[in-house]
């Protein structure tokens, strides 16, 4: 009983502090809040699980960790790259975001919530390959039904509680700045500068997955911060050019 507590707590705990932090990172996106943020990462982390664990359980299927790594890493990694694209004003060879608007017309569902949808599911990855992971652990703990099921409650009540206070926490920030042209300006940059290490640090775990190296958040984060930093320096000046807009554009809306 112990064993099972202990897996449960360091499952449902090591997902809520990669989901604060990835949280944290969003701080400069004023439209985020619990209803289209924190519900869904909730959701994210305890009804997919739940789906995907029924059909390896039920179907008996076997996804090798390489499979699992190519998919994570090749949608985040197109993500990443036209997230950037879109901050230094240049259009994306490739549009991911684009390429699903057009195929969910029929739907009308609009391009800002297929992003908003690809942002939930770029930093719900882990938890995809978490729960294959965990497969062979419960079959070797001959665990009951309500054990599985407790098990993604509270990784799905450990997700959508961390993002909350993540949010509050950025609503503080926003609130207690001067809203001025120069800190629009910089909150422009520092707000993509660090959305974009997030998701790039939940694609790195991803692409290490490949060679069945698993990597958490917090290792893969600082080679994130650098690979995405190298990019800021390199392209610097669009950045700026493009945060100086921004800037400008709201000052106009606000009189």
């Amino acid at each position: 009983m112990l064993s099972y507590i202990g897996f449960i707590s360091a499952f449902a705990v090591g997902m809520a502090i990669d989901l604060f932090f990835a949280t944290l990172a969003r701080f400069n996106e004023d439209h985020l809040n619990n209803k289209n943020w924190s519900v869904w990462l909730a959701l994210s982390h305890s009804v997919l699980p739940g789906i995907i664990f029924t059909a390896l359980w039920n179907f008996g299927l076997i996804i090798p960790d390489y499979v699992m790594g190519i998919i994570g890493s090749t949608f985040i990694g197109l993500l990443v790259y036209e997230l950037f694209m879109e901050e230094i004003g240049r259009e994306p060879t490739i549009s991911l975001i684009n390429t699903l608007t057009k195929a969910l017309k029929a739907f009308r569902i609009k391009r800002e919530s297929v992003k908003h949808i690809l942002f939930i599911m770029s930093v719900s990855w882990d938890i995809v390959i978490g729960v294959i992971g965990t497969v062979p652990i419960i079959e070797s703990g001959n665990w009951s039904m309500n054990q599985i099921v407790f098990m993604f409650v509270c990784s799905g009540l450990c997700a959508g509680g961390a993002a909350m206070i993540a949010l509050r926490i950025c609503s503080h920030w926003r609130d207690s700045e001067l809203q001025n042209y120069k800190t629009l300006a910089r909150r422009k940059v520092t707000g993509a500068f660090w959305s974009l290490v997030a998701i790039s640090t939940f694609g790195l775990t991803s692409f290490v997955y490949i060679f069945s190296i698993k990597a958490d958040f917090i290792l893969m984060f600082p080679i994130s911060v650098a690979l995405i930093g190298l990019l800021f320096i390199i392209y610097r000046t669009e950045l700026r050019s493009e945060a100086n807009a921004y800037a400008i554009e709201v000052e106009k809306e606000q009189g």
